[in-house]
């Protein structure tokens, strides 16, 4: 009698302190703080936020900023409705993915290097007749340009979106050939 009281008592405690521990780790404050302390070891894209709330079935984070060489992109809300079970498949399905009034900036600041480099003539217009005046300056494009984005289009992203609203803004400058620029980006659509 006295071991199955023992017992029961030991798994009455243990049953308690798992309930705090899950009622804890479901306060964002708590989420927020495990989260900025693990991005923080990381290397790669410098990563922060203010706030991160996941729930069964959404995941929402205030201000996200992710800082990579040049680019820059800041998300004031960013919301994914998703349940997290489907997050352990190895191709999960989001129901909804809304970010609205990002902003992206690319300061195509890019390192001089010791060898010097013949400057382009500039060009008016960006887009396809930056690309173009490069083919008729027989100016080689650089291989590591082509390498970054051979490994991107080569890259499987297992994820499908049920709808999508993502809409923003996008500034560049000093992104080589071609002229500064901005533009108001809006990609809305329904996928699977």
């Amino acid at each position: 009698m006295k071991t199955s009281r023992r017992l029961f008592w030991i798994l009455a405690i243990l049953g308690v302190g798992l309930g705090v521990l899950v009622l804890l780790l479901a306060k964002p404050r708590i989420q927020t703080s495990i989260a900025s302390r693990v991005l923080a070891d990381q290397t790669g894209p410098r990563i922060a936020f203010d706030g991160l709330d996941i729930s069964l079935r959404s995941v929402e984070v205030s201000n996200l900023v992710v800082v990579d060489g040049p680019l820059r992109v800041r998300i004031p809300d960013l919301k994914i409705a998703v349940p997290i079970w489907r997050l352990l498949n190895s191709a999960p399905h989001i129901e909804r993915l809304e970010a609205q009034g990002w902003e992206l900036q690319w300061d195509g600041a890019i390192p001089e290097t010791s060898e010097t480099v013949a400057t382009p003539t500039p060009i008016a217009g960006a887009g396809w007749s930056a690309v173009l005046a490069t083919i008729e300056n027989d100016e080689p494009i650089p291989q590591d340009f082509l390498a970054q984005i051979s490994m991107a289009l080569e890259t499987a992203l297992p994820v499908s979106v049920g709808e999508i609203d993502l809409r923003g803004s996008a500034k560049w400058r000093d992104a080589g050939l071609g002229a500064d620029g901005q533009a108001q980006v809006s990609l809305v659509g329904n996928g699977p």
